[in-house]
């Protein structure tokens, strides 16, 4: 199922490339359909009664729709109307090719300047009531087998590796060097390999738990238009849960909720949440800013960028679904203009880099790779050339922009250079999980938490039993028990404010999914075909 299922042609005679578009005229607003929404029986009533209201669909997305709702158009005063329209189009294309793009939103009937604040929410607020109901409700055994799916029947095919086939033979070489270690790959999110790869690495159903909770605070989390805000206090919680962020980056925030809930294989075709999951893609589709570069979804901050070209792309990996290819892509394009030519990203396109920044970025463009998406191979090389500018000890821990020995940029640049294709025998990469190990997990800092626990899951062996339960018990310890907060995590450390307890609670649900979420690296293990 895709976003949207159309089956007719177009019948025009012309192909339209919605990747060139820098003016997006036509809006349009999908009717109430069974064609849009197929939910789940048992979805939450919250979530039900949101559902049933249609989605705005504007900027990119909205001139997607609108071409291909005219395909259902057949008669022929009606065709001869559609033809007119796209004449018209065509000339504001004209009009506009050497404008520089700028946000679009639908405010009374017409495409003007907005900010997000001045749009109405179209879907209905949800309930005060509704959100305690769903907040004090503790997640039964049946629920967490949603989550929890034992193997009943193993299919043994191998998980084809990370590569893509690209255009030059450059490319695909780097492609095949990165996809020679073998696994990272998505396949254990499905339902089927979750229980398995859960008892196999060390999670537990006390740790489903709280996945499951977590999940269910992000839905009651979740605005009527389709994204999160790291203030949840201006969402339908209305300030019941204390420790909001304040960083307003939308993309950011509905991203980083996105990717906690495709990490436990909940996507917009299939899964309790899929209605969320489809309202936050909805979301980023509609912030896509068009460009000559791609794709831009920032909302102030390369952050926003790459969580968001990085849900994307997972997305479209687990789903194949034709209509998110067009935006993953263009989101990857732009993260490849945006990068520095020394390697890195920042704040702002073409900045010098930051370790912290490379992090989403390079996974974005892994994430692509694992979604058979063009990722230049210069890229990956540049990526690696910029972590060469920040290690120390030949290359066992890093800095944040020179070298350095931080715990939080030294997680994340083992991490990296595992995903760009260091074998687990390298010195270097024994001697900084060595480093991780002695530290061990943090108590206020989910950032280092996050990253150090996939490279610790990578790694396998005695480390990773002595990390794991100190990890895992530590979350589910300390995850929020009682009223609004219940089912989420707020911690002061790692700079974590400006993301708030909406921030804190999808990092560690992530931490929570590390079983599933990615298939170990360098113990590479057959779960039947990729999503």
């Amino acid at each position: 199922m895709s976003l949207h299922r159309f089956s007719e042609p177009l019948g025009l005679g012309l192909h339209i490339d919605p990747a060139h578009l820098t003016v997006l005229s036509p809006h349009y607003s999908p009717t109430k359909s069974s064609n849009n929404l197929d939910l789940p029986d048992d979805l939450d009533a919250d979530l039900t009664e949101a559902a049933e209201v249609s989605l705005p669909t504007v900027g990119m997305a909205g001139w997607w729709q609108w071409a291909k709702d005219a395909r259902r158009l057949k008669s022929g005063g009606v065709s001869a109307g559609v033809h007119a329209a796209v004449l018209v189009v065509l000339g504001l294309w004209t009009w506009s090719l050497d404008r520089p793009a700028e946000p679009l939103e639908l405010v009374s009937g017409l495409i003007e300047n907005a900010e997000p604040e001045t749009m109405p929410d179209l879907l209905p607020p949800i309930k005060l009531e509704t959100v305690e109901a769903t907040l004090a409700a503790v997640a039964t055994r049946d629920e967490v087998e949603l989550m929890v799916t034992a193997v009943t029947k193993e299919d043994e095919v191998g998980i084809p590796g990370a590569g893509v086939g690209l255009n030059t033979p450059a490319e695909a070489e780097l492609n095949r060097t990165v996809a020679a270690i073998g696994g990272g790959g998505l396949g254990g999110r499905k339902a089927e390999h979750r229980g398995k790869m859960l008892k196999q690495f060390g999670g537990n159903e006390q740790s489903e738990t709280a996945v499951f909770k977590g999940l269910k605070w992000l839905a009651a989390h979740q605005e009527g238009d389709g994204k999160w805000r790291f203030n949840h206090e201006l969402g339908p919680c209305g300030g019941y849960c204390r420790h909001a962020g304040n960083h307003p980056s939308t993309t950011a925030s509905t991203a980083l909720a996105l990717l906690a809930f495709l990490g436990a294989g909940q996507t917009h075709e299939e899964g309790k949440f899929q209605m969320n999951v489809r309202r936050g893609l909805y979301h980023l589709m509609n912030r896509m800013q068009v460009t000559p570069h791609g794709g831009d979804l920032q909302e102030g901050t390369m952050y926003g960028h790459g969580m968001a070209a990085m849900a994307l792309c997972e997305a479209y990996a687990m789903t194949r679904d034709s209509e998110l290819k067009i935006y993953a892509q263009s989101a990857l394009d732009f993260t490849v203009h945006a990068q520095h030519t020394g390697g890195g990203w920042r704040y702002h396109p073409g900045e010098a880099g930051d370790t912290s920044m490379l992090s989403w970025h390079l996974m974005a463009e892994k994430s692509g790779q694992m979604a058979y998406l063009k990722v230049p191979s210069d890229s990956l090389r540049l990526a690696g050339y910029y972590l060469d500018t920040v290690q120390a000890e030949d290359g066992a821990v890093y800095g944040y922009q020179k070298p350095g020995t931080g715990k939080a940029t030294t997680a994340i640049g083992l991490l990296c250079r595992m995903y760009l294709g260091w074998p687990q025998e390298r010195p270097a990469l024994a001697a900084g999980v060595d480093h991780l190990d002695r530290w061990g997990p943090a108590k206020e800092d989910m950032y280092y938490n996050y990253y150090a626990t996939q490279v610790m899951h990578h790694w396998g062996g005695d480390s990773w039993e002595r990390w794991n339960p100190k990890m895992r018990d530590y979350l589910i310890k300390t995850q929020a028990q009682q009223g609004h907060e219940h089912g989420s995590w707020n911690f002061t450390g790692g700079s974590s404010a400006p993301g708030g307890r909406m921030y804190n609670t999808a990092m560690a649900i992530m931490t929570l999914e590390v079983y599933y979420r990615h298939l170990p690296l360098y113990n590479p293990i057959s779960v039947g075909d990729e999503f």
